[in-house]
């Protein structure tokens, strides 16, 4: 899927802006994809989303990105992850690129998963202070 035009993708009604169960998903993104859950792979085959500068991936309820499966994923952003970015239990790959903003958290599944930083990103500060 190319969505480098600046295209927008989105759920109807809180729903997903993108879903994979097929083979392997590439994604190249430059626009908008959202919903209640941004972009979900459920698949058995690795796949590759990457999400470039300028482009934003959302999903206000289920998470921006959601790998299920065992197979290894990655997703390379240089743009905007708002939501959470969710692993299974494949071995799967962050790579968190100059520009990067990651609006929440990722978690990891029982894979071994590995997160890459490249140069220069931002994460917001913690909503909860720390003890005085």
């Amino acid at each position: 899927v190319d969505n480098r035009a600046g295209g927008n993708i989105s759920g109807m009604f809180r729903g997903t802006g993108l879903s994979n169960t097929g083979g392997a998903l590439q994604l190249t993104n430059a626009g908008s994809i959202g919903g209640g859950r941004g972009v979900v792979v459920a698949n058995a085959a690795s796949s590759t989303i990457t999400n470039l500068a300028g482009g934003v991936i959302f999903g206000d309820r289920g998470g921006a990105v959601v790998f299920l499966g065992s197979e290894g994923h990655v997703l390379n952003n240089f743009g905007t992850l708002a939501g959470r970015v969710v692993f299974d239990a494949g071995d799967d790959t962050l790579l968190l690129g100059a520009g990067s903003v990651l609006g929440s958290d990722a978690f990891g599944g029982t894979g071994r998963n590995t997160l890459a930083l490249q140069d220069t990103g931002t994460r917001p500060s913690p909503s909860v202070s720390p003890p005085p």
